[in-house]
């Protein structure tokens, strides 16, 4: 037996706008939203049932407080102008109402296994094959069955794994684009930062992609760790003009303390 729910999806527009239903008397509406009414409250949603079995005329008219005459009429209309149908086990249907159902039971299934409706596919069609004529507006839904059915889960990616680690082709990546930034400190901020974060930064498709790009930003941030340059080679020229600057020097310090600074001072500098 299906789950009890508290209500269907209805769409004025388009009820108003299925010329079946349009073709209906006021009268035959108002009978066709009743039964519409039971099928929900259905063993198998979308299908009238009573007991398991196809519900007898006498029974839905005493249902509906309907003489058994005016519902037969009202039923044969229904059933001419297409906007129910019978199965093979000759329970009156809503099409509609059976793809709905079985679209809310493909959803349900694809989110307790993941949200890939591909993994449960092999049972979307139950109760199609039991329906083969078009549907009409008795109760909608804002997707077809058909746009479901082909819906392919996209890839999401995963967290970081536990045995990720730097291996030598990264080594030799991080030395040529990256240089002067700490591989292996860098790549434990990196693991740590994952390992630790949640919602969608905390999956990736490409790890390894992932760690480039956090590379790239360290060496922006940090910068490169450049050597200063080396010291450029004295000529000859200034080599013997320091030497004799250096003689000068000396020979003004030697002065200096033999006659003092002009006062008569001798010092010891």
């Amino acid at each position: 037996m299906s789950n009890k729910l508290p209500a269907f999806q209805f769409y004025p527009a388009d009820w108003r706008k299925d010329p079946g239903v349009q073709s209906l008397t006021f009268h035959d509406r108002g009978i066709w939203f009743e039964i519409l009414c039971l099928m929900h409250e259905s063993e198998q949603r979308g299908e009238l049932l009573l007991n398991g079995k196809p519900m007898p005329d006498e029974a839905l008219a005493r249902l509906l407080g309907l003489d058994k005459q005016i519902l037969t009429k009202a039923l044969t209309t229904l059933l001419d102008y297409g906007v129910a149908s019978r199965n093979e086990q000759g329970a009156l249907v809503s099409r509609r109402m059976v793809r709905d159902e079985n679209l809310r039971q493909i959803r349900t299934e694809s989110g307790k296994k993941g949200g890939n409706p591909n993994l449960v596919n092999q049972n979307s069609t139950k109760h199609e094959k039991q329906v083969n004529q078009n549907s009409t507006p008795s109760s909608s839904s804002s997707s077809s069955f058909k746009n479901v059915t082909n819906v392919t889960q996209k890839n999401k990616g995963s967290r970081i794994p536990e045995d990720f680690n730097v291996d030598e082709g990264m080594r030799s990546w991080a030395k040529e684009n990256t240089p002067g930034v700490a591989v292996e400190s860098e790549f434990a901020n990196f693991k740590d930062y994952y390992k630790s974060a949640t919602g969608k930064n905390a999956v990736g498709l490409d790890w390894i992609a992932k760690w480039r790009t956090w590379m790239r930003n360290a060496y922006t941030k940090f910068g490169t760790i450049t050597p200063p340059p080396p010291k450029a080679e004295k000529t000859a020229e200034q080599i013997e003009f320091a030497a004799a600057y250096a003689a000068a020097e000396a020979q003004w310090r030697e002065g200096f303390k033999r006659h003092g600074n002009g006062n008569g001072v001798k010092t010891n500098a």
